[in-house]
């Protein structure tokens, strides 16, 4: 009999992404104990607002993964689609990521959404948000980012406590963009996708899945470009949530927070730890900082406080979503 062989790399993952939490955790408490005591109460309507504005850019993803599902002859009650995608936000937050996809396939499965066609769909959906997100970025990067590129210093970039002397340039964060443009976009052509497309489905016992065209990349990009909007402006919600805090809501200054988002965000989907957790906060930070004129703690306190109101938020409205109990169809044909 042959050795079992351990399963190294979830192992190695998972030993990754608690160490990546912990880090920055340690950093966000050092920031937050500079911080001088308040003499203005945070604006907790600002943050609410910040959540529902972050769902709603959710939302579009959930659409657009219904709209998927119909292309592939799939044909979910969207009530039930929509429930399904948000109850299964809360899998993100289990090591691997994998709960996401598992619970939104078992809760939108029935006679007319097989399972495999479910995953299929999900995991181009969120590969198609993230690609978005970061070719939405790139023009953003030339136009609204404030320092020029005089050079790369990635050891400062990379350290989880960046020099307050070194700002990220515009060199350094188009090359950490188009590293995330090549991990998330690459994947999505057909040529590339449907190949892969096998061993998503295989698990779910579907040996030929239905094959994405450019027609349906096309269509994502432009129903998920307001999704970064939405997303930018719950940004530019918590910022007001401080009031000292005061940036000008300006076009300008929307740009820069949508490609903070944007990069962040699909970056944290990168890290192999639980909703992105430590990696998405590291680089909103560090991104913001400039915006923020170098004040690390305002800064650390923002970012969870965004955290927290987002994290929130899903919560309710997953839990809420849940309790609501899905119609079943009622049976067709006359009395006999």
């Amino acid at each position: 009999m042959g050795e079992k062989r351990i399963p190294w790399w979830p192992i190695l993952k998972m030993v990754l992404g608690v160490a990546i939490v912990a880090l920055v955790a340690w950093q966000f408490t050092r920031d937050l104990q500079r911080l001088p005591p308040r003499t203005e109460p945070i604006r907790y309507g600002w943050l609410a607002l910040s959540a529902v504005l972050y769902l709603a850019g959710l939302g579009l993803s959930g659409v657009f993964w219904l709209r998927l599902l119909g292309h592939m002859n799939a044909a979910p009650p969207w009530w039930q689609g929509m429930r399904a995608y948000f109850v299964s936000q809360m899998g993100k937050y289990a090591p691997g990521k994998a709960l996401a996809l598992v619970m939104r396939v078992a809760m939108v499965h029935g006679p007319a959404t097989p399972r495999a066609t479910a995953a299929l769909a999900a995991f181009y959906e969120v590969l198609t948000t993230m690609a978005v997100g970061v070719l939405l970025a790139l023009p953003l990067i030339a136009w609204v980012h404030p320092v020029e590129a005089q050079g790369l210093d990635w050891s400062a970039l990379l350290r989880l406590d960046p020099s307050a002397e070194h700002d990220p340039t515009r060199g350094e964060v188009a090359l950490l963009t188009l590293a995330l443009l090549g991990v998330t976009a690459l994947p999505l052509t057909p040529w590339l996708f449907n190949r892969m497309a096998r061993g998503v489905t295989r698990p779910f016992g579907m040996a030929t899945p239905p094959a994405v065209t450019y027609r349906y990349l096309g269509e994502g990009v432009l129903l998920l470009a307001p999704c970064w909007v939405l997303f930018g402006l719950a940004l530019a919600c918590g910022c007001a949530a401080l009031p000292e805090i005061s940036l000008p809501w300006t076009i300008e200054n929307l740009a820069r927070l949508m490609l903070i988002m944007a990069v962040a965000y699909v970056g944290g989907f990168v890290v192999p730890a639980p909703g992105g957790l430590g990696g998405r906060e590291y680089l909103l930070l560090l991104l913001l900082l400039p915006l923020l004129e170098g004040e690390r703690p305002t800064a650390s306190l923002v970012v969870l406080l965004l955290r927290l109101a987002w994290t929130l938020g899903e919560v309710i409205l997953a839990g809420c979503l849940y309790l609501v109990p899905v119609p079943q169809p009622q049976p067709t044909g006359g009395a006999t």
